[in-house]
């Protein structure tokens, strides 16, 4: 049963019942939550999803094995090329270079992650996989279980929050290290409405770490004391913020909290886990016989065919420039993505050649599945456009973030007016106990539960 077919009795229950799910509360609750935590930039969907729970397990597996897979040729990549050869293969700058951990980028002690996932009508596939401290949307969670718990359900069937998990790998590494203080890193831009506010990590890092002090703080408030040589061994920063989005005197804190000793979850080197080559990179058969069969299994079965936009390829993939995506390989945010059919051959050449061809990645198009479902709390079903967002902390699954469109196929919330929700796993038998219970709301009808 695919993502689509298995929501369908799911979201026509909870369309029947709509004027219960508004009055539970539960809709306003997560509103007020995301409010308070993450800005007034998303947009929540009037409703959860549901996935199969033995889709979710496959799902986590291959994951997992991708991000083996990529430590895997890091680690060989750094034996046989050296820091030089993994700058110039990622493009990576002298200045970029000076703020990486470099023994971290082979360890793979700190990963926190988010692969995005389009399913379609024979499975999935991952479209990216985004392996740094600031991925969005684990917040979701909370929304979803608030929402869900105010209709009576089994709220999220026993999954664990993603955030709280982050909360406990940041307790694991504090109390493993012996460290006394834990710094939330943001950067001052991020500081306004369209931005969280990092006070859900801090709360969430406090309740684990009695008598740790936990502050939050951008380049300009960074404790100066703690920014010396050798000052920051006992501290942990967690850092949020991307590479492009910092100044010149940002750039010049983050090299101090470097020198400090601190440890830092993670200082740049997620740029180079978080270029979009590595898709292609898997496809590269040099690379196979490194591999396990469980990566090399996850690689055939999960990503789509991708490779490197050379000279001699450009023509030919914008004559079928229907069947690709174009990424740039260093973007964030969904900017940086062409879907090939929305361009003319010459409007997509020019934009294309506008940078060096080698920035470029080239991904084969899977015809995705779409859903029709409520937009808002007018709960008007209209077709979607679905990116499903796996978190992973470490190596362990943390939950499906969602993201919906019905305007654009580039489906991100800053560059296709996405709405958020969440997606809980759960077996056919649970799904249906839980529509069970939706049947006992009053005056509206539950759908027929289907297999």
């Amino acid at each position: 049963m695919n993502f689509s077919t298995f929501n369908q009795p799911w979201i026509q229950t909870l369309t029947a019942n709509k004027s219960q799910v508004l009055a539970s509360g539960g809709v306003a609750k997560a509103r007020a939550f995301l409010d308070r935590y993450q800005g007034d930039a998303w947009q929540l969907l009037p409703l959860q999803l549901v996935m199969p729970e033995s889709d979710y397990q496959v799902l986590s597996e291959a994951a997992k094995a991708l991000l083996s897979a990529q430590t895997r040729l890091l680690r060989h990549m750094m034996a046989t090329e050296g820091r030089s050869g993994i700058m110039h293969r990622f493009q990576i700058s002298e200045e970029m270079a000076a703020l990486m951990n470099w023994d971290e980028l082979v360890k793979a002690e700190h990963l926190v992650s988010r692969f995005d996932i389009l399913p379609h009508a024979d499975g999935y596939v991952f479209c990216e996989m985004n392996v740094d401290p600031s991925v969005g949307g684990a917040e979701l969670f909370e929304c979803g279980q608030m929402a869900l718990e105010a209709l009576g359900l089994d709220a999220m069937n026993s999954q664990v929050s993603p955030c709280l998990s982050r909360a406990r790998l940041v307790q694991h590494w504090v109390q493993q290290r012996q460290l006394t203080r834990v710094v939330v890193f943001g950067l001052q831009m991020y500081d306004g409405d369209d931005f969280p506010s990092f006070d859900l990590e801090q709360e969430q890092f406090s309740a684990l770490l009695p008598g740790v002090q936990v502050d939050v703080v951008d380049e300009y408030t960074f404790p100066d004391e703690l920014l010396q040589p050798g000052a920051g061994k006992h501290v942990l920063i967690y850092r949020i913020g991307v590479y492009e989005d910092m100044t010149p005197f940002c750039r010049q804190q983050f090299a101090r909290m470097l020198a400090s000793g601190a440890t830092i979850i993670n200082a740049m080197e997620s740029e180079i886990r978080m270029d979009k080559s590595w898709f292609s990179l898997f496809h590269q058969p040099r690379w196979h016989t490194l591999l396990s069969p469980a990566e090399q299994s996850a690689i055939r079965r999960f990503v789509p065919y991708t490779f490197a936009l050379t000279e001699s390829k450009l023509h030919a993939v914008v004559d079928e420039r229907a069947h690709y995506v174009f990424k740039l390989n260093q973007s964030y945010g969904g900017a940086g993505v062409l879907m090939g059919d929305e361009h003319s051959a010459e409007d997509l050449l020019t934009r294309l050649q506008a940078v060096p061809l080698a920035q470029w990645t080239v991904q084969q198009r899977v015809q995705v599945s779409s859903l029709t479902m409520p937009a808002d709390e007018a709960f008007e079903s209209v077709p979607h456009q679905l990116v499903l967002g796996l978190f992973m902390m470490d190596t362990q699954p943390g939950g499906l973030w969602v993201r919906a469109s019905r305007h654009s196929q580039i489906v991100n919330v800053s560059q296709g007016s996405a709405r958020v929700g969440w997606a809980v796993p759960m077996t056919v038998e649970e799904r249906d106990r839980q529509l069970a219970t939706l049947a006992g709301l009053p005056s509206e009808a539950a759908a027929e539960p289907c297999q």
